[in-house]
């Protein structure tokens, strides 16, 4: 493409934002009232429809959803004059945003839409290629360096308001592995850990006796950071070993441990992922239960998947 053309499409760009801008703006006057609609659920075409804005104002449907965006949450990027939204708190454009994915989510999956749409086969294809290209490519979690990505995980996990276990709250939790009045003295896996005190203790020290910790997720963290510091490790505690791992792995992304139905379509199956787990792995015995299976894939295994 040359120069001059390039220049001409950026100009035409640049006056198509403007123009939503501008709309914006006459929104925020005319229509102050479309915050309340999307507070409610509203999806950006349904205000459009429903306000006839795009009638009103001699402009496509697409310059009338842009403009309720900008009128709704602001503009700060230089082109004009910045101008807050009719909704300035980030904490709840943002819930709301969740909220409205979710939604087009569930009516998506239920109309079968776009990839809800596709044969599990389809589907199967569609993640590889998605994938492979991103791998390709360097972009997306591929573009990320193992630091970027955990502290990136770090950052979506609170804003979905997980509390993030502290190396003060670790080391605690280590510390309590290591003692003798926190090991099983009686039954299977006598003289190994004694996970469930563990927990109780943390959570009465760190969450107010809260169950803020579920002793699986506490569990996985441990023995992630024993393994990290080449600590010696206790007999019982059931460390993973490397074919375990590519197991969990391969299973996670399989279409056979997926969910075929139900607003879960797509998403792995845990509890029938645990059971083959444990039926290959620990002789039909429950010692990895679906939560500590799925905390400890997200924590140490995903990158296997990669």
């Amino acid at each position: 493409m040359d120069k001059s053309k390039k220049r001409s499409i950026d100009k035409v760009q640049v006056l198509a934002i403007r123009r939503k801008l501008e709309l914006a703006l006459q929104l925020q006057k005319d229509m102050p009232h479309i915050a309340e609609r999307y507070k409610r659920g509203d999806f950006m075409t349904e205000i459009v429809t429903n306000e006839r804005i795009a009638s009103k104002y001699y402009v496509n449907e697409k310059t009338a959803r842009g403009a309720v965006l900008y009128a709704i949450r602001g503009y700060n990027a230089g082109l004009i004059p910045s101008f807050s939204g009719l909704i300035e708190d980030e904490s709840l454009l943002e819930k709301l945003a969740w909220e409205h994915m979710s939604r087009h989510g569930k009516i998506a999956v239920a109309n079968k839409w776009g990839f809800s749409g596709l044969s599990e086969e389809e589907q199967k294809k569609m993640r590889l290629r998605i994938v492979a290209n991103a791998r390709k490519n360097k972009t997306g979690i591929y573009a990320m360096s193992k630091e970027e990505r955990i502290r990136n995980a770090r950052i979506g996990a609170l804003k979905m308001g997980k509390k993030i276990m502290t190396e003060e709250e670790i080391l605690y939790a280590i510390s309590l592995y290591e003692s003798p009045k926190y090991k099983r003295n009686s039954g299977y896996g006598i003289g190994g850990p004694n996970w469930r005190l563990i927990s109780e203790k943390v959570n009465e020290k760190f969450h107010h006796d809260t169950a803020d910790r579920p002793m699986d997720s506490l569990r996985a963290y441990v023995l992630k950071k024993i393994k990290s510091e080449g600590m010696p490790t206790l007999r019982n505690d059931c460390l993973w070993s490397e074919e375990e791992k590519r197991y969990v792995a391969e299973l996670a992304n399989s279409p056979e441990f997926q969910y075929r139905e139900g607003s879960q379509q797509g998403h792995t199956d845990w509890k029938k992922l645990a059971s083959e787990v444990n039926g290959k792995f620990r002789f039909k015995r429950t010692d990895r239960t679906h939560t500590s299976i799925k905390t400890y894939y997200y924590t140490s295994i995903r990158e296997y998947a990669m």
